[in-house]
Parts: C-alpha cells; sequence; structure tokens
C-alpha cells in the first residue's frame, strides 16, 4: 500500500510539474527575446549608447498580425537619460527608420523595467529593432545582459563616438545578449 501510494504520489508531482512548464512556456510565447536571465552588463565609458535587438521576418512570422505593446528591459546603474525606440526594417546590420521614442524615468534598480507602447506597433513581417538608450556621465553598466552565447542579432551597439551599429560580441572577447524584450499582444 505504501508503494502504490508513493507512486500516486510521484505521477501526481510530475503532472503538477508539467503543467507548470506548459504554463511558462505559454507565458513566454507572446515575448521576443534572445536573452536568458540577468547576468552582467557591459562596462561602458562616458556618452551615449543604444543597445539593440534585431527580430527578422524567421522570428516574426509567428506574430504578423499582432501588435507590439510593450518593450521591458534590465537596467543596472542608472544613467544620465534613457530613451526606449523602436526601429522598422532597414539592413541586417542597420535599423530603418524611427517607428516609436519615449523618454524614461525613475527606473527600478537593478531590476527589469517595463515601457507600455504609447499606441502599439503592428507586426507585419518586416525586421523590428528593440534598442535602449542611455546616456552615461562615467563609466558603468546601465544594462542587462544575459551570460551567453550570444544569438545572432541579440547584441546589437551603437555609441555615438563609432558611426557604424556593432554586434558587441564582434568588438570584444564577449558573447552575450542584451536583456531586451517585446511583448506581444494575443
Amino acid at each position: 500500500m505504501k508503494t502504490v501510494f508513493s507512486l500516486l504520489l510521484l505521477a501526481m508531482s510530475i503532472c503538477l510539474f508539467t503543467a507548470c512548464e506548459d504554463d511558462n512556456e505559454t507565458q513566454l510565447s507572446n515575448t521576443l527575446n534572445y536573452d536568458g536571465a540577468p547576468f552582467s552588463g557591459p562596462v561602458l565609458p562616458f556618452g551615449e549608447h543604444t543597445f539593440a535587438v534585431r527580430f527578422g521576418e524567421e522570428e516574426l512570422a509567428d506574430y504578423v498580425g499582432q501588435f507590439l505593446e510593450e518593450i521591458t528591459f534590465y537596467a543596472g546603474e542608472e544613467p544620465e537619460t534613457v530613451e526606449v525606440l523602436v526601429y522598422g526594417e532597414g539592413t541586417a546590420t542597420t535599423p530603418g527608420a524611427q517607428l516609436y521614442s519615449a523618454k524614461i524615468s525613475g527606473l527600478s534598480l537593478p531590476d527589469w523595467n517595463d515601457h507600455s507602447i504609447a499606441t502599439p506597433i503592428e507586426i507585419t513581417g518586416d525586421d523590428l529593432w528593440l534598442a535602449v538608450k542611455v546616456l552615461h556621465t562615467a563609466t558603468q553598466r546601465s544594462i542587462g545582459c544575459d551570460e551567453g552565447p550570444n544569438q545572432q542579432d541579440g547584441d546589437w551597439l551603437f555609441r555615438a563616438d563609432d558611426p557604424n551599429w556593432q554586434s558587441f560580441s564582434a568588438t570584444t572577447p564577449e558573447s552575450v545578449n542584451w536583456n531586451i524584450r517585446g511583448k506581444v499582444s494575443e
């Protein structure tokens, strides 16, 4: 009897665990992201830096006709200014036209910060670049990143002192993804 009860308890535990796993997958099914849990952040000098993740036709195919409603990012140390941006299709290495911009204040630190897009952006299948622009007044870690490995398009960086968008992993030995995510309506 004790063995049967133990087996029944084990079976129920497996079912509950599986149900929780499915719930988590459902919760993430409406999120555009390349990153894992926050691990660290790049140490960058004084100046303006724009961190971005690019989602192409393949990544957006299941979301065509839905809307980008929110951008979530992990902030480490508070920069002087923060702006959330969404760009449209450009090239594989440069975003296109700016579709949305909003200055952010009152960050939760170190923590995730959610920004609701005033007028949600329809997903048409064209590329979307989700970005966070910061101004540093000193060397600091303002944006979070996972511990990698880098996913293609998960670590774009534009610095005011360099006129080109570059993959962070192409310019450093780091292989990470920015903690920047987009929430899509269902």
